[in-house]
């Protein structure tokens, strides 16, 4: 496969993967208390399914994620840092018990109110 398509193909790939976790970032931190008060006045359950720092957590990852496919279909000769693609399952296992440690803790969270 040409090299410049390829690359083409893991940019295709990366940008949604960035914007995902801008969004998430964005998420993250977005919080408007009178938004909030205004929903309790409803009734209506305020608590997020996710905590802001899961949010983040999720964000952050999407973000490397998303780096490292445009760092895997990028030019060799370009020098960028990437993980082995030999050990990529490793960063993705990382990611992965990043996002899934930040969830089990809402939950226990959760759970415990």
């Amino acid at each position: 496969m040409n090299p410049s398509v390829l690359f083409s193909l893991g940019l295709a790939g990366a940008v949604p993967l960035v914007l995902a976790g801008l969004w998430m970032l964005r998420g993250g931190r977005a919080f408007d208390p009178e938004q909030a008060s205004k929903r309790q006045d409803l009734g209506i359950e305020s608590r997020p399914r996710i905590s802001q720092v899961t949010k983040t957590v999720v964000g952050l990852c999407l973000l490397i994620a998303g780096y490292h496919v445009a760092a895997y279909t990028a030019p060799a000769s370009w020098d960028l840092l990437r993980v082995p693609l030999d050990r990529a399952w490793i960063l993705g296992l990382g990611l992965a018990a990043g996002v899934g440690i930040s969830l089990a803790t809402d939950r226990l969270e959760r759970d415990a109110t």
